[in-house]
């Protein structure tokens, strides 16, 4: 299914009105774009043919605009019908990081339960590229307390990891799992609808944590975004991309967003939410 002519007109005019009036003339927001969930996830309903597919649309998304992500992989999605995936991604240029082996919601299970996770993982996707230099909280939960978040982190910083943060968090999840329901029960109306609403949803987050990290710093942040190896956004993505690219968002790597002074900022949330890094430190 591609975007329908209504649907896709009606995106030409909110992506118009929805910019670039708001940079300087010349001014560059920079990005850096982190997709998690590698190789992929299916709900039950994405056979390994039409996964493959998705992933595949979208790292050429990616290669089109030559943007350069990194990529966290949860081990226990990668299977025989999609290891190759992962090679691909790798073979392409771009870097793939550890998002634990099982997914884990740390706020529910031990620092130690946590930390055997992680390594599971690392030993598995070690096979894949020399050195993981990169790693992601599932569900951006660091821990529902201090000795918790403290142990893990502590762990990290040993293994040599770089833990990557998150500015712009859109939960766009929820977003995929309708899009799939509707597409996949032939309900072609509907699956526009939401996918259309899905860019309006992202471009209203990039401009909501743009305006928290000009008011948590005084200046524009060097911001990463999350998003999925998902369904929706192997249909959706160019539109969002074709936006930050019309309002002067520059896209660098993970590596450059992270030399952003306040990605080193004191860490001061503890709790059960998965927050925005800029929800995390002080004014």
């Amino acid at each position: 299914m591609l975007l329908n002519r209504e649907t896709a007109f009606a995106l030409i005019l909110f992506l118009i009105a929805s910019g670039p009036g708001w940079l300087s003339a010349g001014e560059k927001k920079k990005m850096a774009v982190t997709v998690d969930d590698l190789p992929g996830l299916t709900h039950g309903l994405i056979d390994s043919l039409k996964q493959a597919a998705c992933f595949r649309r979208i790292v050429q998304i990616f290669n089109n605009h030559g943007i350069q992500v990194t990529g966290f992989v949860v081990g226990a999605l990668i299977n025989g019908h999609n290891t190759n995936l992962l090679k691909e991604f790798i073979d392409q240029g771009h870097t793939i990081g550890n998002h634990t082996y099982s997914h884990p919601d740390l706020n529910k299970v031990s620092a130690d339960r946590f930390i055997t996770d992680i390594a599971e993982n690392q030993q598995l996707l070690s096979g894949y590229q020399s050195t993981i230099l990169y790693f992601r909280f599932p569900l951006l939960h660091r821990g529902n307390t201090t000795a918790k978040r403290d142990s893990v982190v502590n762990y990290l910083r040993e293994q040599g990891y770089l833990i990557a943060p998150v500015t712009i968090d859109s939960d766009e999840t929820s977003y995929n799992l309708a899009f799939v329901r509707a597409w996949f029960s032939n309900q072609s109306s509907l699956a526009d609808s939401i996918g259309a609403a899905y860019v309006r949803h992202m471009i209203a987050k990039s401009k909501e944590y743009d305006r928290l990290g000009i008011a948590k710093t005084g200046r524009p942040v060097r911001q990463i975004l999350l998003i999925h190896l998902n369904w929706i956004n192997s249909f959706y993505l160019e539109p969002l991309i074709n936006w930050y690219e019309a309002n002067n968002w520059e896209f660098i790597t993970l590596d450059e967003a992270l030399k952003d002074p306040v990605y080193n900022a004191e860490d001061i949330y503890t709790g059960t939410k998965g927050v925005s890094w800029l929800e995390r430190i002080r004014k």
